[in-house]
């Protein structure tokens, strides 16, 4: 199967050309979905990006200029990506577990003139009084009503068809300057790591040889997109090929995971062990040990490897 993209053509691509070319290519096809709830098509994701894009234009965000978004998974969070990276702004994503003072720090030192912050977000501002200087948008549905001591305007983006069709969006060209991804920082303040177009969709570009996706794939968006891994693997690669992507509204338990996974029956997921590891102590090995039979035969080398392979 040949792959959508050859990594020759990366000097010339940008990362909005991904979402452009496979809304072209699967107008109709879901693309991003909470599980459980129902999707966006790839036409419809594309048409949003492009209205929120016109929207930071129309709110002075220019070429280079950093825009923050800190917020728990989910659709929005990849159109808001999408939006800034259209017009050559630059995503600066931030980890929803961070804490206020932590996301001030990452809002100042980057110099983002506007943030999307999911209500969650907002709220630990909120209660940390912490107003920071840049313009604020409620990514949960797009709007700036959210707290008055905190924005200064109710509506975001009021783009209509014939904005999205005048439209003319900049040249971006694989060497720009795509993200700034900030470190958990678990050994002192956090650090900006420079991401730009290139770097991302070379790597997504580069799955296509160990896993071939096609637009009949589906995506389970567990890890933070914050971490350029789960961004990288588990949005940009689904998006450059077509597959729908689905969220959880909720943290990664077990609990919130085996429903996901009978829900979705997804084909490609990205984890860590950490979190394999919980949904077996928790859901698989108590299932494995439930009778004094099993827990005999799961105390034997070989038959524990076999129910192993089996679970």
């Amino acid at each position: 199967m040949k792959a959508p993209y050859l990594l020759s053509e990366v000097d010339d691509q940008n990362l909005f050309n991904f979402l452009k070319n496979t809304a072209k290519k699967f107008p109709e096809n879901p693309a991003l979905c909470y599980v459980g709830e129902d999707y966006i098509l790839y036409k419809d994701f594309h048409k949003k990006a492009l209205e929120i894009a016109i929207c930071l234009k129309n709110n002075n965000i220019e070429f280079g200029d950093r825009v923050a978004i800190w917020s728990e998974n989910g659709p929005n969070w990849l159109i808001s990506y999408f939006a800034i990276v259209s017009i050559g702004a630059v995503a600066v994503p931030i980890l929803p577990d961070f804490s206020a003072k932590e996301a001030e720090h990452i809002l100042d030192h980057s110099g983002s003139k506007l943030s999307f912050i999911s209500l969650n977000q907002a709220n630990k501002l909120k209660n940390a009084n912490i107003k920071i200087a840049s313009k604020i948008v409620l990514v949960n549905d797009f709007t700036t009503n959210i707290n008055e001591e905190l924005i200064g305007q109710d509506n975001f983006c009021d783009a209509n068809e014939k904005d999205v069709e005048d439209f003319k969006l900049p040249k971006v060209v694989g060497k720009d300057l795509a993200s700034i991804i900030y470190t958990s920082g678990t050994t002192g303040t956090s650090k900006g790591v420079m991401l730009t177009h290139k770097n991302l969709f070379s790597n997504s570009i580069q799955c296509y040889d160990t896993y071939a996706v096609t637009e009949k794939d589906r995506f389970l968006s567990i890890l933070p997109m914050s971490h350029s891994y789960e961004f990288t693997l588990g949005n940009i690669y689904g998006v450059m090929c077509g597959a729908s992507i689905h969220y959880i509204k909720k943290p990664p338990t077990a609990s919130v995971l085996m429903p996901a996974l009978k829900s979705v029956k997804p084909t490609l997921m990205f984890t860590v062990p950490l979190i394999m590891d919980k949904i077996f102590k928790s859901k698989i090995r108590p299932e494995l040990t439930s009778s004094p039979l099993k827990r005999f035969l799961y105390n034997m080398t070989f038959t524990r490897k076999l129910l192993h392979r089996i679970a």
